[in-house]
């Protein structure tokens, strides 16, 4: 039944209830008084005035049907064992990728087509897991997206919605022992032309809409921040160091939650 209906009901229920409530609850006393004895040994109340007090209550619970139910639900819930994800970054790593045209995405060697296999890039790839915990409940994480700001020499510079390996949209499943891989930057060559990639494709219909967010320079330093947020929100938050020293592999160091 709609909630409106409820209440409407709920309402009748009440004012034909306090009609009822005052000649009845007279007519009880006066029976009382003529049978306080009998009454008494036998718990006798007027059939009426029952009726009246089961119609009140009735009207009161389709009132407040909504709040009843609501607090009702909560006092499960917390009866119940908290129910979590356990999403761990555990591992980076310099990878090559290349791009599949066809499904619109970056993808590792071994999920590349034939033809895509020579066009490689290098990539500085963090894997997330959410992890299975054994005597305990874990939770899908649901679609998850990442949240990428550079800070660089004093500078923030962002790189967002971040963009996934094997994954043509700017969010991917993360469900109980999945792995995904998080593309931090990518690289034409080891020492030269880095750079972050942001995806800002939401759904298969809208175009492809991968580019690189800002260019990376030799000799720089600083902190990458990274949260990870679902279609409930925040979820999780790590930090770690970045440095590219002159004619050096860019690296990516020091990963911590935060």
């Amino acid at each position: 039944m709609p909630a409106k209906l409820k209440r409407i009901g709920g309402f009748l229920l009440l004012a034909w209830g306090v009609i009822r409530f005052i000649p009845d609850t007279l007519e009880s006393v006066q029976a009382t008084g003529r049978y306080a004895k009998w009454a008494y040994q036998h718990a006798s109340i007027p059939h009426s005035w029952m009726l009246t007090v089961v119609i009140l209550v009735v009207g009161v619970a389709l009132v407040f049907s909504e709040d009843i139910e609501g607090f009702l639900v909560q006092l499960i819930k917390g009866k119940q064992a908290p129910v979590r994800t356990n999403i761990v970054l555990n591992h980076m790593a310099l990878s090559k990728l290349g791009w599949d045209a066809a499904a619109g995405c970056y993808r590792r060697p071994q999920h590349l087509p034939p033809t895509g296999r020579d066009s490689a890039l290098f990539a500085n790839l963090i894997h997330i897991s959410n992890e299975s915990i054994p005597h305990e409940r874990i939770n899908s994480a649901g679609k998850i997206k990442a949240q990428l700001t550079y800070t660089l020499n004093g500078t923030k510079y962002a790189a967002s919605p971040g963009t996934w390996a094997d994954a043509p949209l700017n969010s991917v499943e993360l469900g109980v022992g999945d792995t995904r891989y998080l593309i931090l930057q990518l690289g034409s060559h080891l020492t030269e032309d880095w750079y972050p990639v942001v995806n800002r494709r939401n759904s298969p219909e809208e175009p492809v809409a991968t580019s690189g967010a800002f260019d990376l320079w030799p000799n720089s330093e600083g902190e990458i921040d990274l949260q990870l947020l679902n279609e409930q929100g925040f979820l999780c938050a790590y930090r770690m160091k970045w440095k590219w020293d002159w004619n050096q592999i860019p690296q990516t160091y020091d990963l911590r939650r935060v």
